[in-house]
């Protein structure tokens, strides 16, 4: 098998999986900013994905991209071919002890600072 023969079927992946996250992204933000519940129909999100430049995409590159990518999954909690339900509760069990404490953060910053200027 040559390169070129399985170049084109992994670029579509990237795109498709690109423009899926972009959508999801946006829903994501835009439904919690208007406290909705994240339940959106398949159809409409088929659609959007396709609109973004996914031409090809339909339901079975959804499955795959949720079974393939850990970020389509921390996005979403549950679908069928008829709805798809965002993780909207994911955002709320964030807590600064998963992110590290506030000085934890500042020393972050200071060796990165001191990195930047030594160069």
């Amino acid at each position: 098998m040559r390169y070129s023969e399985f170049r084109k079927p992994l670029k579509e992946d990237v795109e498709q999986t690109g423009a899926l996250l972009s959508v999801l992204n946006y829903l994501f933000k835009n439904a919690e900013s208007k406290g909705a519940d994240g339940k959106f129909k398949m159809s409409s999100l088929l659609s959007k994905v396709k609109n973004a430049g996914a031409t090809t995409f339909d339901y079975s590159n959804f499955v795959d991209a949720f079974q393939k990518n850990a970020a389509v999954q921390n996005l979403v909690s549950n679908y069928n071919k008829e709805y798809i339900t965002l993780n909207l509760d994911s955002a709320d069990n964030a807590t600064v002890g998963e992110i590290g404490s506030a000085e934890e953060q500042a020393d972050t910053v200071n060796q990165m600072a001191k990195k930047a200027v030594n160069l």
